[in-house]
Protein backbone atom coordinates (compact mmCIF):
# COMPACT_ATOMS: atom_id res chain seq x y z
CA UNK A 1 0.00 0.00 0.00
CA UNK A 2 1.00 3.48 -1.03
CA UNK A 3 1.38 6.85 1.20
CA UNK A 4 -1.71 7.77 -0.11
CA UNK A 5 -4.06 4.98 0.26
CA UNK A 6 -3.12 4.97 4.19
CA UNK A 7 -3.92 8.35 4.10
CA UNK A 8 -7.75 7.56 2.64
CA UNK A 9 -7.90 4.68 5.04
CA UNK A 10 -6.96 6.99 8.08
CA UNK A 11 -9.53 9.25 6.75
CA UNK A 12 -12.23 7.03 6.39
CA UNK A 13 -11.91 5.57 9.65
CA UNK A 14 -11.79 9.35 11.21
CA UNK A 15 -14.99 10.19 9.34
CA UNK A 16 -16.37 7.06 10.22
CA UNK A 17 -15.53 7.82 13.74
CA UNK A 18 -17.12 11.63 13.34
CA UNK A 19 -20.24 10.24 11.98
CA UNK A 20 -20.63 7.06 14.64
CA UNK A 21 -20.39 10.24 17.08
CA UNK A 22 -22.67 12.82 15.46
CA UNK A 23 -25.22 9.89 15.58
CA UNK A 24 -25.24 9.30 19.21
CA UNK A 25 -25.10 13.08 19.69
CA UNK A 26 -28.26 13.89 17.77
CA UNK A 27 -30.15 11.11 19.25
CA UNK A 28 -29.63 12.76 22.73
CA UNK A 29 -30.67 15.93 21.29
CA UNK A 30 -33.91 14.00 20.08
CA UNK A 31 -34.43 12.86 23.37
CA UNK A 32 -33.83 15.77 24.87
CA UNK A 33 -36.43 17.95 22.37
CA UNK A 34 -38.86 14.86 23.30
CA UNK A 35 -38.68 15.71 27.15
CA UNK A 36 -38.74 19.32 26.94
CA UNK A 37 -42.02 19.05 24.62
CA UNK A 38 -43.80 16.69 26.71
CA UNK A 39 -42.80 19.07 29.34
CA UNK A 40 -44.23 22.13 27.66
CA UNK A 41 -46.98 20.38 26.25
CA UNK A 42 -48.90 19.28 29.36
CA UNK A 43 -51.68 20.57 31.47
CA UNK A 44 -51.00 22.69 34.56
CA UNK A 45 -54.03 23.13 36.61
CA UNK A 46 -53.62 26.00 39.96
CA UNK A 47 -56.57 26.11 42.23
CA UNK A 48 -56.36 29.51 44.53
CA UNK A 49 -58.56 30.47 47.80
CA UNK A 50 -59.40 33.97 47.20
CA UNK A 51 -61.28 36.67 48.83
CA UNK A 52 -64.61 37.65 47.21
CA UNK A 53 -64.02 41.44 45.24
CA UNK A 54 -66.87 42.78 46.74
CA UNK A 55 -67.35 41.47 50.66
CA UNK A 56 -63.38 40.11 51.54
CA UNK A 57 -64.93 37.88 54.44
CA UNK A 58 -66.61 35.62 51.46
CA UNK A 59 -63.84 33.45 50.06
CA UNK A 60 -64.09 32.01 46.81
CA UNK A 61 -62.11 29.53 44.69
CA UNK A 62 -60.30 29.65 41.48
CA UNK A 63 -59.64 27.65 39.09
CA UNK A 64 -57.74 27.62 36.06
CA UNK A 65 -55.94 25.34 33.68
CA UNK A 66 -52.57 27.69 32.81
CA UNK A 67 -50.73 24.47 30.37
CA UNK A 68 -50.91 24.50 27.04
CA UNK A 69 -53.26 21.52 26.69
CA UNK A 70 -56.12 20.78 27.94
CA UNK A 71 -56.66 18.75 31.38
CA UNK A 72 -58.74 15.51 32.00
CA UNK A 73 -60.17 14.19 34.67
CA UNK A 74 -59.67 16.72 37.41
CA UNK A 75 -60.33 16.50 41.00
CA UNK A 76 -60.43 18.64 43.98
CA UNK A 77 -59.87 18.19 47.44
CA UNK A 78 -60.15 20.66 50.55
CA UNK A 79 -58.59 20.28 54.27
CA UNK A 80 -59.95 20.91 56.72
CA UNK A 81 -63.15 19.53 55.45
CA UNK A 82 -65.85 20.46 57.91
CA UNK A 83 -66.23 24.71 56.68
CA UNK A 84 -69.84 24.97 55.78
CA UNK A 85 -70.58 26.30 52.07
CA UNK A 86 -72.56 28.79 51.53
CA UNK A 87 -75.93 28.19 49.60
CA UNK A 88 -75.58 24.72 50.62
CA UNK A 89 -74.78 24.91 54.59
CA UNK A 90 -73.20 21.47 54.63
CA UNK A 91 -69.72 20.69 54.63
CA UNK A 92 -67.05 20.91 51.89
CA UNK A 93 -66.62 17.72 51.04
CA UNK A 94 -70.07 16.87 50.22
CA UNK A 95 -70.03 19.53 47.73
CA UNK A 96 -70.14 17.99 43.83
CA UNK A 97 -67.03 20.16 43.32
CA UNK A 98 -65.11 18.33 45.85
CA UNK A 99 -66.78 14.84 45.82
CA UNK A 100 -67.47 14.12 41.62
CA UNK A 101 -64.48 14.67 39.26
CA UNK A 102 -64.85 16.99 36.32
CA UNK A 103 -64.20 14.91 33.23
CA UNK A 104 -62.32 17.84 31.19
CA UNK A 105 -61.14 21.35 31.37
CA UNK A 106 -59.76 23.31 28.63
CA UNK A 107 -56.79 25.32 28.19
CA UNK A 108 -57.37 28.52 29.36
CA UNK A 109 -59.93 27.72 31.00
CA UNK A 110 -60.84 29.55 34.32
CA UNK A 111 -63.99 28.81 37.33
CA UNK A 112 -64.80 30.84 40.02
CA UNK A 113 -67.19 29.46 43.31
CA UNK A 114 -67.92 31.38 45.90
CA UNK A 115 -67.58 28.57 48.82
CA UNK A 116 -68.04 30.01 52.25
CA UNK A 117 -67.75 32.66 54.61
CA UNK A 118 -64.68 33.67 57.11
CA UNK A 119 -66.26 32.94 60.07
CA UNK A 120 -67.68 29.87 58.74
CA UNK A 121 -64.58 28.19 59.16
CA UNK A 122 -63.73 29.17 62.91
CA UNK A 123 -62.91 26.37 64.95
CA UNK A 124 -64.72 26.19 68.79
CA UNK A 125 -62.37 28.38 70.05
CA UNK A 126 -62.87 30.71 67.18
CA UNK A 127 -59.29 30.51 65.52
CA UNK A 128 -59.28 30.12 61.56
CA UNK A 129 -57.24 27.48 60.53
CA UNK A 130 -55.05 26.90 57.28
CA UNK A 131 -56.91 25.99 54.11
CA UNK A 132 -55.48 23.24 52.13
CA UNK A 133 -57.01 23.33 48.67
CA UNK A 134 -55.66 20.47 46.28
CA UNK A 135 -55.87 19.56 42.93
CA UNK A 136 -55.26 16.03 41.05
CA UNK A 137 -55.58 15.77 37.16
CA UNK A 138 -54.61 13.88 33.85
CA UNK A 139 -52.73 15.05 30.67
CA UNK A 140 -54.19 13.29 27.56
CA UNK A 141 -51.65 10.71 27.49
CA UNK A 142 -52.48 9.59 31.17
CA UNK A 143 -49.65 11.09 33.27
CA UNK A 144 -51.05 11.99 36.39
CA UNK A 145 -50.09 14.97 38.53
CA UNK A 146 -50.74 16.69 41.96
CA UNK A 147 -50.52 19.60 43.47
CA UNK A 148 -52.01 21.46 46.82
CA UNK A 149 -51.80 25.33 48.05
CA UNK A 150 -52.10 25.98 51.37
CA UNK A 151 -54.12 29.53 53.02
CA UNK A 152 -53.39 30.85 56.49
CA UNK A 153 -56.97 32.78 56.61
CA UNK A 154 -55.93 34.23 60.24
CA UNK A 155 -52.82 35.95 58.77
CA UNK A 156 -54.97 36.65 55.70
CA UNK A 157 -57.40 38.47 58.22
CA UNK A 158 -55.26 39.17 61.24
CA UNK A 159 -55.35 43.40 59.76
CA UNK A 160 -59.03 43.36 59.05
CA UNK A 161 -60.75 44.29 62.37
CA UNK A 162 -64.13 42.03 63.15
CA UNK A 163 -65.65 40.01 60.61
CA UNK A 164 -68.49 39.45 62.32
CA UNK A 165 -71.35 42.52 62.65
CA UNK A 166 -70.94 44.35 65.53
CA UNK A 167 -73.90 43.76 68.66
CA UNK A 168 -75.86 46.58 70.03
CA UNK A 169 -73.46 46.95 72.82
CA UNK A 170 -70.28 47.57 70.58
CA UNK A 171 -72.45 50.04 68.16
CA UNK A 172 -73.52 51.67 71.81
CA UNK A 173 -70.00 51.84 72.97
CA UNK A 174 -68.47 53.15 69.66
CA UNK A 175 -71.79 55.94 69.48
CA UNK A 176 -70.51 57.33 73.31
CA UNK A 177 -66.96 57.10 72.59
CA UNK A 178 -67.50 59.56 69.40
CA UNK A 179 -69.96 61.64 71.34
CA UNK A 180 -67.21 61.94 74.26
CA UNK A 181 -64.30 63.40 71.40
CA UNK A 182 -67.25 65.64 70.01
CA UNK A 183 -67.58 66.68 73.49
CA UNK A 184 -63.95 67.60 73.94
CA UNK A 185 -63.49 69.92 70.50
Amino acid sequence: MTAATWVLVVANVLLVLVTLAYVVLTGKMLREQKRANERHFRPSVVVLLEPNRTCRALQEFVVRNTGTCPAYNVRFSIKPDHILSIGYRKPMKELPLFSEPLPAMAQGYEARHQLFFVEDAEDAEGNLPVVTLGVTYESAGGEEFQQEYSYALAHQYKNMGVIAEPTLADVYKKLNELIECLKGR
